[in-house]
Formats: structure tokens, C-alpha cells, sequence
């Protein structure tokens, strides 16, 4: 009789510090304590971190200049091969009081395409649609060096997956940055009809990089619906093969964090908020009104929501707006129509891009919940979708009601693959970006 497999248990082949520099490979899976993985839309790089048991003095051999192997299944037989750059050593210790034979350190650890990267800095011009602008950049600074570098270019630099909507031709030189403060640089100037969020961002995941906003994340899931991965609050207690397996498609818990704070929605000008252009060459201020509440039906959300508060109550007691004050400095139109500055860049659409990024991120973090689930390794990853379906939280002897507000479709805005010795569960933050008004 064959022995159950447990749900979230995965299988660890091979988890190594390797050198080209020093010519170490020294497999550490035995040693290991715990290590995770985390991808975030806030953040252009992966990063994690293990915590190593060492009895046999393996630290000495870790200078600052190694790279982790490491291979592994998950539940399901899925295997994962992953590299990673070894930045820093931390937490060295015993492991108890008075005991000179085992230590513990934690290892830090990021991308490899991030540690190339960051050597170098962005000090050019570049001209274009800003999708073009950062498909040239990452060419430049993230798939060229890789395969320059002649201790990683066995491994190609991940692929980049760019959404094509932005609007607007532009001339940016990028004075001394990072090339991810440049993508973030680019991000934050994006702007497109067909993304009406205009939550544009550069994150990087364990398989690829992107730029996009989440509408885009929403076009792609939708093109296999199916694959969306779907989970469910289960109260059942089964130990069975087959109950195992619908294990991991369980919650195995969940937070809904602020349901909602209308203090901070004042404090911040949730709602309404106004952008103040100094035309220079007119000799006159533009102001331009945004509310959230005749903005939002536009934008593309996962699953249909809803906003805490109305026009009414927004109008009588949230009516005072966040402000921006800007330069305009692209073209200007006379009082018959007629371009004043041709040779001026481009409308930049400030307006729009200070304010819709504004809310949306604003309502996408207010309306934040927490999950935890068995990991696995498709499908769950920083700005994909996953569906919850929950049952009302009352008593009801008749039987349970489907719980409209949180059930539905969310984006994973960040998530950590988090490992011990034996089991993986994921734990990931997921928004709507509105609370939910599903039937």
C-alpha cells in the first residue's frame, strides 16, 4: 500500500552554493533550516532568503561572490530550476549558548538579472513610445550584460513581456540611474486610453519580467480563463490520497485587513483630487477636477467592485481633494487652436497620470487581503489572478450563503513562496481594487 502524499509537501533535488570565482559547489540541502522567495508588483526585482545550519564551517566559503542552484518539485510534480545571487551574510550565531560546533546564518539573495544590472548605471538618451523606451532598456542593460558576463551567461536573461498601449512619442535622457529606478522613471510617465488604471509598473517574477498595469495581467489570464487558479475556505477534516489533493486548493487562512477607514480616505483625498498645470507661455493656471467615484467604472478590475463610499457622503464629508501643482511643459495651443511650441514635447497628460495612478493604487492597497495556501508552481506568481470563493461568516442552519463582498477574482500584488524542509505554502496579498460586487 502506497503512503499518502500530503498536501503542500514538495521535493527538494538540489539546493547549492556554486562559484565560477572560487569553484565551489557545495549542496546545502541537508543544512538548510527554512527559505522563500518573494515577487512583488512594488518591486523590480525578486529577493529572498535561506537560513543555513552549518556544522561543517560551510560559511568560510561564502565571500560575497556566489550564486544559488537550486531544483525542486511541488505537489504536483512540477519542477522548478532556479539561480540566484548570493548578496550578503547575516544573522551568524550559534545555535545555542556555549556550543563551538554548529552555527546558523541567514543567506540574502536576489535575481541574477538584478545583481547585473545594478552594476551599471543609465546614461543616455532613448526617444519613442515608452513600451519601445523599455523593451531598448532592457535590452541594453539587462539581456546584453548577462550575456557578457562570462560566469552567467549559461543562463539567458529572462524574457520581457511589455504592454503595448502606450501612447505618446517621447525624448527622455536618463541622467546616473539604476536601470530599475529608469523603469520606474518610465513607469510612473506611462500613460494609455486602453489601460484606464494607469497603474503602470516594472516587477520582475521567478520566470519573467513585465510592464504593464494589471488590466493587462487581467487580458492575458482571460486568454486561459481556465488556468486561474481557484480557492476555497474548507472546513472538512479528510486525511484520504484524493482529499489530499483538494488540499491545495484550499485557504488555509485568510486575512481581510481593513475593511475600511474613512479617516484615512479624508486624510488622503481618496476621492476627489486636483492637478493645477502653470501654463507659462498662456500666462494662466489649468485645473483639472478628478473623482474617484465617476472615474472607477472605467477601469478594467477583475472582478466587479464597489467603493465604500457614495457621491453623497463623499460630497457633504470627503470633499476636500489631494492637490498637484505642475509645470506644463509640452506643447500649448493659442486661443484660436494653433500650436504655440511645436517643437515642445508632446502632451505629457499630467493630469491624468498623477490622479487616475493615485486612486487606483491608493483603493488597491486600502482594499488589501491576505491569504495563505499550499504552494505550487504554476500559475501563482506577482500579478497573475486567483479566484477565492467564500461562504457568508454566520450561523445559518439552512445552509451557507455565497459571500458576494470577498468572493471573486483578485490580483496577486505580492506573493512569498515560503519553504521548510518538507512543505511549501505561498502567502500572498491580493486587492480588487475596490471591494467586491459580485452576485
Amino acid at each position: 500500500m502506497s503512503e499518502t502524499k500530503e498536501a503542500g509537501r514538495y521535493s527538494l533535488d538540489r539546493f547549492a552554493i556554486v562559484s565560477s570565482f572560487s569553484n565551489i559547489d557545495i549542496d546545502v540541502s541537508a543544512e538548510l533550516k527554512n527559505w522563500n522567495v518573494v515577487e512583488s508588483l512594488d518591486k523590480a526585482y525578486v529577493h529572498g532568503n535561506v537560513t543555513i545550519v552549518d556544522s561543517n564551517n560551510i560559511i568560510k566559503d561564502i565571500s560575497g561572490k556566489e550564486e544559488l542552484e537550486i531544483v525542486y518539485s511541488d505537489y504536483f510534480g512540477e519542477i522548478k530550476k532556479e539561480r540566484y545571487f548570493i548578496y550578503s551574510v547575516t544573522d551568524v550565531r550559534p545555535i545555542n549558548e556555549k556550543d563551538d560546533q554548529i552555527i546558523e546564518f541567514t543567506l540574502h539573495f536576489c535575481s541574477r538579472e538584478k545583481f547585473i544590472s545594478d552594476s551599471y548605471r543609465v546614461q543616455k538618451a532613448y526617444n519613442g513610445t515608452i513600451s519601445k523606451i523599455v523593451n531598448d532598456l532592457y535590452e541594453d542593460f539587462y539581456t546584453q550584460p548577462q550575456l557578457s558576463w562570462s560566469s552567467f551567461k549559461d543562463v539567458p536573461a529572462k524574457t520581457l513581456i511589455v504592454s503595448q498601449a502606450t501612447e505618446g512619442e517621447h525624448n527622455f535622457v536618463i541622467p546616473n540611474m539604476r536601470p530599475d529606478e529608469a523603469m520606474d522613471f518610465l513607469a510612473k510617465r506611462a500613460f494609455s486610453r486602453e489601460n484606464s488604471s494607469m497603474l503602470f509598473r516594472f516587477w520582475e517574477t521567478r520566470d519573467h519580467f513585465y510592464f504593464g498595469t494589471f488590466e493587462d495581467m487581467i487580458d492575458i489570464a482571460n486568454e486561459d480563463i481556465d488556468s486561474i487558479p481557484i480557492f476555497k475556505y474548507n472546513m472538512i477534516k479528510d486525511t484520504t490520497p484524493e482529499a489530499q489533493r483538494k488540499l491545495m486548493s484550499d485557504l488555509l487562512s485568510i486575512d481581510f485587513g481593513n475593511k475600511v477607514d474613512t479617516m484615512q480616505d479624508m486624510k488622503y483625498g481618496a476621492y476627489k483630487m486636483r492637478v493645477t498645470e502653470l501654463d507659462i507661455l498662456n500666462k494662466t493656471p489649468i485645473v483639472y477636477e478628478y473623482n474617484h467615484l465617476e472615474e472607477v467604472d472605467d477601469v478594467f478590475t477583475p472582478t466587479e467592485i464597489k467603493l465604500n463610499h457614495d457621491q453623497e457622503f463623499v460630497d457633504s464629508y470627503l470633499s476636500e481633494t489631494q492637490n498637484f501643482l505642475t509645470i506644463k511643459d509640452y506643447f500649448s495651443e493659442g486661443a484660436d487652436g494653433a500650436i504655440l511650441n511645436p517643437s515642445v514635447r508632446e502632451n505629457m497628460h499630467y493630469p491624468e497620470i498623477f490622479t487616475t495612478k493615485s486612486a487606483n493604487k491608493y483603493h488597491g492597497k486600502q482594499n488589501m487581503i491576505t491569504i495563505s495556501t499550499y504552494g505550487r508552481n504554476t500559475n501563482l506568481f506577482a500579478g497573475g489572478l486567483v479566484q477565492i470563493e467564500l461562504n457568508e461568516f454566520k450561523y445559518n442552519p439552512l445552509g451557507k450563503d455565497r459571500d458576494a463582498e470577498y468572493s471573486g477574482i483578485y490580483v496577486i500584488e505580492s506573493i512569498e513562496h515560503s519553504f521548510d524542509k518538507f512543505e511549501y505554502r505561498t502567502y500572498m496579498s491580493l486587492t480588487m481594487y475596490g471591494q467586491g460586487d459580485a452576485l
